[in-house]
């Protein structure tokens, strides 16, 4: 009988996941590995293995909604002026990492402060993700018995046993089994990864007595740890994880810090009520100057920008056009709007990235100083 493993990787800013179909003696290295079918995003005509962890739930819970859909069904809702009647949970999955008092009866709340019990808000995400991955076998012909199939959920190394235990039962309540679900810390599902498909330059690391640094670098929380290859083959954690909350999203937080310092908090705030779909439009645009930035570049960096959106609320809350808003401020120097462009210069632009890149840096030499004091393996 065939075995079914199906993998969900559950992120602070984008999720997905991946199945096999395997014979039971089938070697690790061997198993085809399965990815979702591409999500689409009609608006922004973006097309990606991974969707945006966003939640839209109607309050008479009738309609849930995840990823690229529910971000353009609540930008029509907010056009509509319908908001009253649903909840938008976005980039919510920090909480488990910021809050020290996580309990299953906690509440988060939505884009407009409104409160929702966490759990709800996680298992609707996970049996979101779990529904479009059987959708997405039926179309192979596969079909999941619950029964039968093992789950994996990844989780960061970092958290506390209460955050991942919030997790597990999250994935219960979304109808996975608890016999057949498995949690997964992110760094050993990448290294294991890695020892069955080293890439050319990695193939060292999986000999015996290898140790190696793995740096699980996410969207919000970073997870850094040095792992050895021991001689029944399996891995030995060498350091234990350590990292933080300076993920991708960091680098986000500091583009929106440059944009309350040009048109102050109150229009960013308004920018996120009044018009989520454009606050959403520029958090991938962001996204998409964080993918294809080079820190050697010379020429200026082109952000994408709701221009007409925020020229309206420049001149609504500001009484100033958006170019006269910029010219007034202090960053006029270093930035120029033209058009639908911000148009940032390449030194400010990598001044953005510093911070975060700082913390990743010092982390990664704290656990090198960690393992320096270590011993050395034994065996050859």
């Amino acid at each position: 009988m065939a075995v079914h493993v199906a993998a969900i990787d559950f992120g602070t800013t984008y999720s997905g996941y991946a199945f096999s179909v395997s014979a039971p003696e089938t070697e690790l290295k061997d198993v085809e590995i399965l990815y979702n079918q591409i999500w689409n995003s009609g608006t922004a005509e973006v097309a990606s293995l991974l969707t945006p962890t966003c939640l839209l739930l109607s309050k008479d819970r009738k309609i849930s909604v995840f990823g690229y859909e529910a971000e353009e069904q609540y930008a029509d809702i907010v056009l509509d002026g319908d908001t009253e009647d649903y909840y938008f949970f976005h980039r919510f999955k920090m909480n488990l990492h910021n809050n020290k008092n996580i309990t299953m009866n906690m509440v988060l709340e939505d884009v407009r402060g409104q409160p929702l019990p966490a759990i709800d808000v996680f298992s609707l995400s996970i049996k979101a993700l779990k529904d479009h991955l059987n959708s997405t076998v039926e179309i192979k012909n596969i079909v999941l018995d619950d029964k039968k199939t093992k789950w994996v959920l990844t989780v960061p190394a970092i958290w506390t046993d209460t955050a991942k235990q919030f997790m597990r039962k999250s994935a219960e309540k979304a109808g996975i089994s608890r016999d057949m679900l498995t949690i997964a810390l992110e760094p050993e599902a990448a290294s294991i990864y890695c020892q069955t498909f080293p890439s050319a330059g990695c193939r060292e690391i999986t000999e015996i007595g290898s140790r190696y640094m793995v740096a699980d670098l996410g969207g919000g929380t970073i997870d850094v740890t040095v792992h050895e290859k021991i001689p029944n083959g399996t891995l030995k954690e060498v350091t234990k994880a350590s990292g933080n909350g300076c993920g991708g999203t960091s680098v986000d937080d500091a583009f929106i810090q440059l944009f309350v310092r040009i048109f102050g908090r109150p229009l960013l705030n308004s920018l996120k009520s009044e018009s989520p779909e454009s606050y959403l439009y520029l958090l991938r645009s962001i996204e998409n100057v964080k993918r294809t930035f080079q820190p050697t570049q010379s020429r200026k960096v082109n952000l994408t920008i709701p221009y007409a959106t925020l020229d309206d609320l420049c001149q609504s809350n500001l009484g100033e056009t958006i170019k006269n808003v910029l010219s007034s401020s202090s960053l006029a120097c270093n930035i120029e709007i033209c058009k639908d462009k911000m148009r940032i210069g390449p030194e400010f632009a990598k001044s953005l990235f510093t911070t975060t890149c700082d913390n990743v840096i010092t982390l990664i030499q704290s656990v090198l100083k960690q393992y320096s004091t270590l011993e050395t393996p034994s065996f050859p």
